[in-house]
């Protein structure tokens, strides 16, 4: 999960604690990651990890960046077992 998401990983735990109850998934696991925000700036060329409320570039200190990382909500892995079995 990035930091501009939009997502709160806490309130997305609760909201899979809840969805899974009762359902063939109650004993789903949820393992969360978040990922840094990475921008690339337009006047330098320079790229770099940036703040939630301070996305410049840090090397030369500009604000016209174009963000390449950070507000992204990916399903990185999918385990399924028990499924199908006599």
């Amino acid at each position: 999960i990035g930091p501009l998401s939009g997502v709160e990983p806490e309130l997305l735990e609760r909201a899979f604690v809840v969805a899974r109850a009762e359902t063939v998934a109650s004993n789903a696991e949820l393992e969360i990651e978040t990922g840094p925000i990475v921008v690339e700036c337009r006047l330098c060329g320079a790229s770099g990890k940036a703040g939630v409320n301070r996305l410049v570039c840090g090397s030369c200190d500009s604000w016209q960046v174009d963000l390449k990382q950070g507000d992204e909500l990916l399903l990185m892995r999918l385990e399924l077992s028990g499924f199908g079995t006599a």
